[in-house]
């Protein structure tokens, strides 16, 4: 029998799953799309395109923002949120990696 250790590095296991949850979430990816759309935009403008409640949107905003996903940028009291598109290129790249390597589950 093979004794082989194997080592997961359990924060970036974490950040991970917290990064695809978020990304999974019907919220975040409407407010992404509105992002996407209008390119820079406040807080108060995602609210009024999407009609959500304001905390609910706020939530999802700081998780995006935790995962890097979002820059934020602040102008006196207005902040703005603009997406990472590299990141978002970079987590798309490993998502699409990841399902390659494990497409027999998918069948």
């Amino acid at each position: 029998m093979n004794n082989t250790n194997i080592e997961i590095n359990t924060k970036k296991l974490l950040i991970s799953v917290e990064l695809v949850t978020t990304l999974a979430n019907p919220l975040s990816k409407r407010i992404l799309q509105v992002i996407s759309d209008k390119g820079r935009v406040e807080e108060s403008e995602i609210v009024f395109e999407l009609g959500e409640n304001p905390s609910a949107v706020s939530d999802q905003l700081i998780k995006l923002r935790k995962t890097n996903i979002l820059e934020i940028n602040r102008e006196g009291e207005n902040t703005f949120f603009n997406i990472q598109l590299g990141q978002i290129q970079r987590v798309s790249n490993a998502i699409n990696k990841m399902m390659e390597v494990n497409k027999h589950l998918l069948a």
